[in-house]
């Protein structure tokens, strides 16, 4: 999706597509970094993702210990 709309801000004539059936809740997340957020930013979509994403008040890292904010 991001190299989706960085082209379309070129004028390139873009298409996406899914192969699943259909959307649904798989309870799988994306965990948005600084760096990717920085690309959002600049391509102008972070404002979008801020508003239709949901930010946890605590995470676990890759061995399970919960990380320190």
């Amino acid at each position: 999706m991001t190299a989706a709309a960085t082209l379309r801000q070129i004028g390139a004539d873009v298409r996406v597509y899914e192969q699943a059936p259909r959307f649904a809740r798989i309870g799988a997340g994306i965990q948005m970094m600084p760096n990717s957020m920085k690309v959002l930013r600049r391509i102008g979509v972070e404002e979008r993702v801020i508003h239709t994403s949901f930010k946890p008040f605590s995470h676990l890292n890759a061995n399970g210990i919960p990380a320190r904010s």
